[in-house]
């Protein structure tokens, strides 16, 4: 069973976040191709996401527990902001 934008529980409807998506459908067992056609994502993206869980050895269960701020940063990067020393070229004497 894959579970779709919508998940059903109690009678209520409560609206998931791409990523929980993901990790259900990853955790059922779809493919890659699978997960990026059903939620409509770029492939690469399902990939990244994938190999971060691979790589990292992260428990799928303990990551849908987690609140959605909490998870998304966990798998979006944003933009680091760094701090650079200016580049003084050697001054000719």
């Amino acid at each position: 069973m894959i579970l779709t934008n919508e998940e059903h529980m109690s009678g209520k409807v409560t609206k998931m976040s791409t990523i929980k998506q993901l990790l259900l459908q990853h955790q059922q067992g779809a493919s890659n191709r699978e997960i990026a056609d059903c939620l409509d994502i770029n492939r690469g993206t399902v990939n990244d996401y994938v190999a971060k869980i691979k790589a990292y050895s992260l428990n799928i269960t303990e990551l849908l527990s987690l609140p959605e701020p909490i998870l998304e940063s966990r798998f979006k990067v944003g933009i680091k902001v760094m701090l650079l020393k200016p580049f003084n070229s050697p001054s000719k004497k």
